[in-house]
């Protein structure tokens, strides 16, 4: 069973300032420019990804160089494949782009996410 670590995470991590890709504008169907991105802080701990972590990510996409974050907000979108890119946190001066995001623990209080690095 997962611990409660949400008090944790609160006192120990740290602020990491999150950008959101604006939502792409169509014209008669077809996709013609990105909209403004949005910032927004987010609180967390991170740290570098498992091997288990690491069979869940698809094919290829692991040489980017895993992490896996606790976060105290649910507000973080995630990639879809073909689609819209994921929220990127900015952490140690790259940039981490959010693969998913989960409920973590029975107390709530924050979120598990998988990061990939970009860039």
């Amino acid at each position: 069973m997962p611990l409660n670590l949400a008090s944790t995470v609160a006192r120990l991590g740290q602020d990491y300032t999150v950008t959101r890709p604006g939502d792409t504008v169509y014209v008669a169907g077809w996709p013609t420019q990105p909209g403004e991105p949005t910032t927004f802080t987010a609180r967390g701990v991170l740290y570098p990804a498992t091997p288990q972590l690491l069979e869940r990510l698809p094919e290829g996409d692991d040489v980017a160089g895993p992490a896996k974050g606790f976060i105290t907000t649910a507000e973080l979108r995630t990639s879809e494949p073909g689609g819209a890119k994921g929220d990127l946190l900015t952490a140690e001066g790259a940039q981490w782009e959010c693969k998913s995001v989960n409920t973590y623990g029975p107390d709530g209080g924050f979120w598990e996410c998988v990061l990939m690095r970009v860039g």
